[in-house]
Parts: structure tokens; C-alpha cells; sequence
């Protein structure tokens, strides 16, 4: 008696999750944090195995751009433009991403924006075109969670892709990390 081999077709639960074989680039947000280099040294263990390219991103807010615009035209110092607020946070993407991922020795590219956090990643994301994001979140009280939201959860729900991302609890100095 000759058995036949079963076959079996494999497509994705949903469309939101696009699992294929083309390798995808990862985007990480940091955010000059303790967690920051934890974050990207898992992100770049993630590509070195799947493939894609790595991006490291760092946000400045509209508003703490506008504070240090402010301060300097109050010190009588020269205008402080939008390029240099996007340099300055390409400088810490750069940064980060140097000491995190040196010693692998995984490529990336450092990537500096300023704006609306949410906005900028799935900006970012979509214009490097990103499958995975990895993200960092401090734990926070319940209080301040039900009243502020989260800027992790609005970058989620925006992001057609997986969201791995990494609580930390500021008591412990621990973090555990989520894929969702």
C-alpha cells in the first residue's frame, strides 16, 4: 500500500499580520531611555534572523521642540530650526543604535523626526517600509493610564503589522516584552 503525502495550504489569519517570505524591515522607536539599548539589541537580533533592514527612530515632540526654540530666542541665541531638532534626534538614534548593536555588528539607519510621536513612527514606518515595530513603554499608574492613554496603544492600533513591546516596571528595573 503506497500512502500519499497530506497537503496543506497556510495563509494568513488576518490581513492585518501579513506573514510572507519577503524578509521585513523592523522600525524601533527609542526614546532615551534605560530600556533604549535592550530594545534595539533584541530588534537587531530579530532582523540578523529573518532578514530586512533595521531602523532606529527617534522622536522630538512639537512641543519640546517649540520649549527649546523658545529658550534660545529668549537667551538672545539664533532660531533653533526644524532640521536641527531633526538632526539632534537623528544624533540619538545614531547613538543608541551604536551601542547597542557594535558589538553584533548588524547595519542599521538612524532616523530623526519631529511631530506627534504616533504620527511620525507610522510615518516611518510606512516610508521605510516596515512590517515589525518594537517598542518601549514604562509601566505607569492606573490613574495616569485611564486619563492619558498611551501613545504605544495609539501606534498599534495605527499599524498594520506586529507590535512587539517592551514594559518596563520602574520599580524593579525589569522588563517583559509583548507581541500583539
Amino acid at each position: 500500500m503506497t500512502k500519499q503525502a497530506s497537503r496543506a495550504a497556510v495563509s494568513p489569519v488576518s490581513s492585518r499580520h501579513p506573514f510572507d517570505d519577503e524578509p521585513r524591515s523592523v522600525l524601533v522607536r527609542v526614546a532615551g531611555t534605560e530600556a533604549d539599548r535592550r530594545l534595539v539589541r533584541e530588534a537587531g537580533r530579530y532582523v540578523a534572523g529573518t532578514g530586512g533592514r533595521l531602523v532606529v527612530l527617534s522622536v522630538t515632540s512639537s512641543r519640546e521642540f517649540a520649549e527649546r526654540r523658545e529658550a534660545r530666542l529668549g537667551a538672545g541665541l539664533p532660531g533653533y530650526t526644524l532640521g536641527e531638532a531633526e538632526a539632534g534626534a537623528r544624533r540619538l538614534a545614531r547613538r543608541v543604535g551604536r551601542e547597542a548593536l557594535a558589538p553584533l555588528g548588524i547595519d542599521y539607519v538612524a532616523v530623526g523626526a519631529v511631530g506627534r510621536e504616533a504620527s511620525r513612527v507610522l510615518d516611518a514606518a510606512r516610508e521605510h517600509d516596515c512590517g515589525h515595530l518594537f517598542l518601549a513603554e514604562p509601566e505607569r499608574s492606573g490613574l495616569r493610564s485611564l486619563v492619558a492613554g498611551s501613545v504605544v496603544e495609539t501606534i498599534a492600533r495605527g499599524f498594520d503589522g506586529l507590535v512587539t513591546v517592551l514594559r518596563e516596571d520602574d520599580r524593579r528595573g525589569t522588563g517583559r516584552a509583548t507581541v500583539g
